[in-house]
């Protein structure tokens, strides 16, 4: 996934960069406390959710505190625009969850 994050809440003025990232990277605090929103994309040409989509499964999750506590919650989304004055952020695999396992795409 790619992660663009803006001041304003409508990630759309006031571009902060850009960030790859996946459920390999953790907790993240990337321009947490300046971006009022993150615009969420996935990195394969094809639709969210297709043939093809190496994000397929994935979340990123947004937290009000700095250490990514699921408590914490303030949204989540696997695509689009999510606002919120995050303190720290972090991308979910939700087919990681054990005995669950990723449905065979057709």
């Amino acid at each position: 996934m790619a992660l663009a994050y803006s001041q304003s809440g409508s990630c759309r003025s006031a571009n902060l960069g850009w960030r790859d990232v996946d459920a390999s990277t953790g907790c993240n605090r990337d321009n947490a406390g300046v971006a009022a929103s993150v615009m969420i994309a996935h990195n394969e040409t094809e639709e969210a959710g297709g043939e093809g989509d190496k994000d397929f499964g994935s979340v990123v999750v947004l937290f009000h505190g700095d250490d990514c506590k699921p408590s914490d919650i303030l949204t989540y989304g696997d695509d689009g625009c999510l606002t919120g004055n995050y303190g720290s952020y972090e991308v979910w695999d939700l087919w990681s969850v054990d005995g669950m396992e990723a449905p065979e795409l057709k």
